[in-house]
């Protein structure tokens, strides 16, 4: 999980006003290491942004499509990634996506 750089992300977010203008974020993740997970809430804590920052876990299937379809956007920060299928989703979507050089993505549009 830091190779998907969440800690980078609220940072990024942060200094660009998105909380402060009244944004929020979803995080949808799998927990594959619980060291950097903890890293993330303690930087949410850390920020008071639990009211902002909402860590919902793996979603697939509907709950995923309804995360996509309620998003004002689609950020991802991942240092690396093979075929980010959720950044094709979001865009095929049209939300404004930012990401990373690391994602290895051609944007759709």
């Amino acid at each position: 999980m830091p190779k998907k750089r969440l800690i980078e992300t609220i940072d990024f977010l942060w200094s660009n006003k998105w909380f402060e203008c009244g944004g929020n974020m979803v995080i949808a993740h799998t927990n594959d290491d619980a060291d950097y997970l903890k890293k993330v809430k303690n930087k949410i804590s850390e920020m008071n942004l639990e009211n902002e920052i909402d860590l919902v876990g793996k979603v697939a299937g509907f709950e995923k499509w309804k995360l996509i379809l309620n998003a004002s956007g689609f950020v991802l920060l991942s240092s690396a990634e093979g075929l980010p299928m959720s950044l094709l989703e979001a865009d095929t979507l049209n939300l404004p996506i930012i990401y990373s050089k690391g994602c290895n993505y051609v944007p759709t549009s």
